[in-house]
C-alpha cells in the first residue's frame, strides 16, 4: 500500500491532475490507506471506512502437534529467525518484537492519513480514530475520514457534466493485477504511458474492490 500510495503522489506531482477515490463498498485498512492518496475521497452511504491501524494474527499449535506425536525440527542461524513458529510457546521476546514492527508501521499509517487528510480532520488526536475501528460513509464524513457521500457516476456527472465517459484500463499480462480499472475520459500522459495511465486508472476506481494490509 505504501509504495501505491507514493507513486500516485510521484504522479500526482507530475500531470497536475486532482485524483478521485470512490468508495463503493469497503475502505478499511489498506483499502483507506490506498484511498488517502486521493485528493478527494466519495464515498457511497452504506461503504464501511477506516480500520486504521495493524492486526497480525497467528494460532498456538504446540499441544496438537504432541497429541498427534509430532517432534518440531527448525534450525536456524539468527536468534529471532524462528520468532512466532506457531508449533511452540509464544516468547515475550518475540512478541515485544511484534509490537514494536507494528507500531511502526500503525506510525506511517497515521503520518499517511493526517498528511492526505490534513485539517479536514475533526479531533485528530482523538484515541478512536486511529484505534482501528470502522465507520459508515456518514460518520466518517463527519470526522474528515472522506469528503463527500455519493458513487462514482453521480458524482463525476456532477462535476464534470452529463456526457462523461469512463476509460477502462486492463495492464497487459496475467497476474493479481490484472483487474479492470475505471479512469476518466481524458488521457492526460498519452498512449506510450500505459503503466502511468493504469496507477491513474486504480486510483480513480481505488475502493470498488478490496484492500487489505
Amino acid at each position: 500500500c505504501n509504495l501505491i500510495w507514493k507513486r500516485i503522489q510521484q504522479l500526482k506531482k507530475k500531470s497536475g491532475v486532482p485524483v478521485i477515490a470512490f468508495v463503493e463498498d469497503v475502505a478499511a485498512s489498506g483499502g483507506y490507506f490506498l484511498a488517502c492518496s486521493a485528493d478527494t475521497i466519495v464515498a457511497d452511504e452504506n461503504s464501511i471506512v477506516g480500520s486504521i491501524g495493524v492486526v497480525a494474527s497467528s494460532f498456538g499449535l504446540q499441544d496438537a502437534i504432541a497429541k498427534l506425536g509430532i517432534e518440531r525440527r527448525t534450525h536456524t542461524a539468527g536468534e529471532s529467525k524462528s520468532m512466532l513458529d506457531p508449533f511452540v510457546p509464544e516468547k515475550e521476546r518475540d512478541v515485544k518484537l511484534l509490537h514494536e514492527a507494528l507500531g511502526d508501521i500503525h506510525e506511517n499509517f497515521i503520518q499517511v492519513v493526517e498528511t492526505s487528510r490534513k485539517d479536514r480532520l475533526r479531533n485528530p488526536k482523538e484515541d478512536e480514530l486511529y484505534s482501528g475501528r470502522i465507520w459508515t460513509a456518514k460518520r466518517a464524513k463527519e470526522i474528515g475520514l472522506i469528503d463527500e457521500i455519493g458513487d462514482r457516476y453521480s458524482y463525476c456527472q456532477q462535476n464534470f457534466g452529463e456526457d462523461i465517459k469512463f476509460r477502462i484500463f486492463r495492464p497487459l499480462g496475467t497476474g493479481l493485477f490484472d483487474l479492470p480499472f475505471a479512469a476518466s475520459a481524458s488521457n492526460p500522459f498519452g498512449a506510450n504511458e500505459m503503466i502511468e495511465n493504469n496507477l491513474l486508472g486504480l486510483t480513480s476506481s481505488l475502493l470498488t474492490h478490496k484492500y487489505k494490509l
